[in-house]
């Protein structure tokens, strides 16, 4: 994708500040330190309207604004990186949000020195606890939609599986309805030796997770059920009188979404009926990203043919709460290089060159849309 000169101009800007937000990063609410670093970076004024987190407001010729999301949460994993620029933490920035936060700022700078050219607004969200499911809500919750005039709601996201010089989108559900739960059994403890005077919830957990249903997943499934966590007992020679299992459920069908959920119940039920006490808790996750064709369509066009459509994710973001008052645009900025990294990993890193795109692609959709002269 060919760079306006300008933009181009900030690549060192983008390096520099990606890397100061890298080495300090938080989970959750708790952000102080990235919210402090980001107001110390903007030009603009902060509306704090969430803990550690809130937006700034660039004010064009009209009040109806466009607002763009970035994330500023990291992830509770320990960084395998040796860089001069490594978290200084354990925690990591393993998902690309300390880029996301960079290449925000840099439009923030392009569009205020040229906010006499704005006919629209802009609104610039920094939000926290995108990884944690309560962050979006959050906003909402505290009137982000009654303060400010939002005509439609646009993300970008870095991905590692998608080259370099690439943007990629699809219309319609981009990312899964998802949510968490947790099983819990107990049973009756007793000696290795005397096992079947015992309740055994090693077996029994082992025997439930084959009655769900549990297995991989193609790729290009519509659904995914996944244990990602599982533990119980207390010694090696006796017979575990509680187990726990975490998962999450995945899909982009509300009718087999449920239909897992009831399934995980009823299987729960069945081991209640041999003598065990089980029970299931369910947290409250995402909806489906929902991408506005109009939007994506607009994006195809500013991007020409570094465009590509992708498959649908198995991912989950809370930014489909947005999705459901305005509407929508998230897409992901090509990252791949030749080596292999993934989300999530300790090894993630990438080239902040790759984020100069985003701020391209942004200012492309305001011009298009004659918000920007």
């Amino acid at each position: 994708m060919k760079i306006r000169k300008e933009i181009a101009a900030m690549e060192n800007e983008c390096m520099e500040y990606r890397r100061i937000l890298h080495q300090i990063p938080e989970t959750g609410f708790d952000t102080e330190k990235t919210w402090q670093k980001i107001k110390q970076l903007s030009q603009l004024s902060a509306d704090e309207c969430v803990k550690n987190g809130g937006v700034f407001f660039l004010e064009g010729k009209m009040k109806k604004c466009i607002a763009f999301r970035c994330e500023l949460d990291g992830l509770n994993i320990k960084e395998n990186n040796d860089h001069a620029y490594s978290s200084v933490n354990d925690n990591m920035h393993a998902c690309g949000h300390d880029g996301h936060m960079a290449a925000m700022l840099l439009l923030m700078k392009y569009l205020i020195s040229h906010q006499d050219q704005l006919i629209c607004s802009v609104l610039f969200i920094f939000q926290p606890a995108e990884e944690s499911g309560a962050g979006a809500l959050s906003m909402i919750e505290n009137h982000l939609f009654e303060k400010y005039e939002i005509k439609a709601m646009i993300a970008a996201h870095v991905m590692p599986d998608i080259a370099e010089n690439q943007i990629a989108c699809r219309a319609g559900a981009l990312m899964a309805k998802s949510c968490e739960f947790t099983i819990a059994m107990k049973g009756k403890s007793a000696h290795a030796g005397s096992y079947w005077q015992g309740l055994d919830c090693i077996e029994g957990m082992y025997v439930l997770m084959n009655m769900i249903g549990l297995q991989k997943q193609d790729p290009l499934k519509s659904h995914l059920l996944h244990i990602g966590q599982i533990s119980g007992g207390e010694v090696r020679n006796s017979v575990a009188d509680h187990a726990q299992c975490e998962g999450t459920l995945r899909s982009f069908d509300e009718e087999q979404f449920l239909m897992m959920k009831m399934n995980l119940m009823n299987c729960v039920n069945a081991w209640n009926e041999i003598g065990y006490d089980c029970s299931i808790d369910f947290s409250y996750g995402y909806e489906c990203v929902i991408n506005d064709e109009g939007l994506v369509n607009d994006l195809k066009y500013v991007c020409e043919l570094d465009y590509i459509e992708t498959e649908q994710r198995l991912f989950s973001e809370d930014f489909s709460f947005y999705g459901q008052k305005v509407p929508a645009l998230f897409y992901f900025c090509g990252i791949k290089k030749q080596e292999e990294v993934f989300l999530h990993s300790p090894d993630f890193d990438f080239q902040e060159s790759a984020l100069l795109k985003i701020v391209e692609v942004n200012v492309r959709l305001l011009e298009f849309w004659h918000l920007f002269q």
